[in-house]
């Protein structure tokens, strides 16, 4: 039941006021002077809807209550009432922000319609702020819904032509190595064939894995796993990367590290991914560290590398899905930009997450799986 004060140093006019707007359905509260008026305003933290008070109180009066209750409150309506009515009393009213101002002696018909009057404004108001605020998350749906469509628009294309350029490799050398007569120039074109194969299908594995995990499909097999195995064979495959770039890799990983129960493939998926990051953002000539220790409840993988830094304003984008991060991950590598994305959803799966920090040569990434996660921990 919305809530009325209405304050008056004549007690029968008080009580006169309070039966009229409490029979229009309000709460209605009293205060005898403007002091205990606006003393009874700052106890109920502004919950009155309307403040109907006398100009004319000893002590504070009702311009000073209006006045004070417009700044403290500003949502709060006050209706002031005089007996003395003139220009001046108008621009006064006004100048204390209160909705309206009613002469004495009061006419009841006149109180109540008033009283409505306001009430309805208020009501006014307040679904049309309801359809302002529900425009605008219209707005940012709509907004959200763009980027998401030029997203998937940017997907398409750019996951067209990393599918292509590996299969014209492939067809290629095929065709090539099927047409030569010596053996060993013939190998050397079926083996290029075989590296576009196992690039093409890393692209689609990547696309299948962004899928399931979108889509909230990912399904995990887990296994004990030896973390420490699993990072170096993968550091191996992507080794041609870093020797091309002469990027250096050093391990830093803790003696004794224990068994985890994961997803090997996955894993492997996620640390192929932060390699990858680490190899294309790095300098040429920098170095990787790849590091894994057990940190109290939690077995911490990090991946430091020189090279690029992140802005402040790129972290928050990192992890997030394609249309937020595929720009900053691809405008100077290439690639589908979905490394970061599949490194978070697998991470997360497991129970763990994911970080990234700028660092002062360079940027560091950082795995955290839980013990919850650790055979026998």
């Amino acid at each position: 039941m919305p809530r009325i004060l209405i304050a008056d140093d004549e007690r029968a006019l008080l009580e006169v006021c309070r039966r009229v707007v409490a029979g229009l359905g309000f709460e209605v509260d009293t205060a005898e002077d403007g002091k205990k008026a606006f003393e009874k305003v700052q106890a109920a933290d502004g919950a009155y809807e309307i403040v109907v008070t006398d100009v004319k109180m000893p002590g504070l009066d009702g311009l000073e209550v209006a006045a004070r209750v417009h700044k403290r409150y500003p949502k709060i309506d006050v209706i002031l009432m005089t007996g003395a009515p003139d220009l001046s009393s108008a621009v006064e009213a006004l100048k204390a922000g209160a909705y309206d101002y009613l002469v004495k002696p009061i006419d009841i018909d006149v109180l109540s319609a008033c009283v409505n009057r306001c009430w309805e404004k208020r009501q006014i108001a307040d679904a049309l702020n309801v359809e302002k605020s529900l425009r605008r998350e219209l707005e940012a749906a709509y907004q959200e819904l763009h980027r998401a469509e030029s997203a998937k628009d940017v997907l398409l294309s750019r996951a067209g032509h990393e599918l292509r350029t590996p299969l014209a490799v492939l067809l290629g050398n095929l065709e090539l190595g099927m047409g030569e007569e010596d053996a060993g120039s013939a190998r050397d074109f079926f083996q290029k064939s075989v590296e576009a194969g196992v690039r093409l299908k890393g692209v689609i594995n990547d696309l299948l894995a962004f899928s399931d995990i979108a889509q909230g499909r990912l399904v995990l097999r887990k296994a004990p796993t030896d973390l420490a195995a699993l990072i170096r064979e993968t550091a191996a495959l992507c080794a041609r990367v870093c020797e091309e770039r002469k990027i250096r890799v050093e391990f830093e990983v803790q003696e004794g590290l224990p068994v985890l129960e994961l997803d090997p493939d996955h894993v492997r998926l996620a640390v192929k991914h932060l390699l990858l990051n680490a190899a294309l953002f790095n300098k040429e000539g920098g170095v990787i560290r790849v590091g894994a220790a057990r940190e109290k409840g939690n077995v911490h993988l990090w991946f430091a590398y020189t090279g690029i830094g992140l802005d402040a304003e790129v972290v928050p984008k990192l992890f997030g899905s394609f249309y937020q991060a595929a720009d900053v991950l691809t405008r100077r590598v290439g690639g589908l930009g979905l490394g970061l994305a599949i490194v978070k959803g697998i991470v997360e799966g497991h129970g763990g997450w994911v970080r990234a920090e700028s660092a002062a040569a360079g940027s560091v990434f950082h795995v955290l799986f839980p013990v919850e996660g650790v055979k026998g921990g």
